[in-house]
């Protein structure tokens, strides 16, 4: 008797997180890659996004042989353009020569292949991809700045690093 409440309660309990999160959580055509910003060549793949409990996105991006990311600050758009730009990027494969992710000030990075940084104000790009291809992971969230904090406008440029 007590296992079918204890039941009872869990499916409740999913089917509320579910109803509740439904609206919340945008899923993607999968499995499709698009033209990434900045006409560069890489492609970008989108998972997921969502504006709860943060505003968050989840992407994975291609840099195929030639493409070169040059040095840049992330600008959110929109109803995000007041917020802390934060990423995680996670490398899934490295190219064989080139494709180097470089980042002014990254707030952690584990074994060159995790970088958490804040993408609005830490300058951040990706040398030229010389041979194969370079896949990672991006995930992406708003935070509220800190009382009194002005966000940054996006700033492009050649590295200097």
């Amino acid at each position: 008797m007590i296992s079918i409440v204890i039941l009872f309660v869990l499916i409740a309990s999913c089917a509320g997180a579910f109803l509740f999160l439904r609206n919340r959580i945008k899923l993607h055509r999968p499995f499709v890659f698009r033209s990434g910003y900045r006409g560069t060549g890489y492609m970008k793949m989108r998972l997921c996004s969502a504006t709860w409990p943060v505003p968050w996105d989840a992407i994975v991006l291609k840099m195929p042989e030639g493409v070169e990311l040059e040095a840049h600050r992330d600008q959110a758009r929109g109803k995000f353009a007041t917020k802390q730009g934060w990423r995680i990027n996670i490398l899934l494969k490295k190219a064989k020569k080139g494709g180097e992710f470089f980042c002014e000030q990254p707030c952690w990075s584990f074994l060159q292949r995790i970088f958490v940084f804040r993408a609005d104000t830490t300058t951040h790009g990706v040398t030229k991809v010389q041979d194969g291809c370079r896949y990672l992971v991006s995930i992406g969230f708003q935070l509220e700045p800190k009382p009194g904090e002005v966000i940054p406008q996006a700033k492009m440029g050649k590295w200097t690093g």
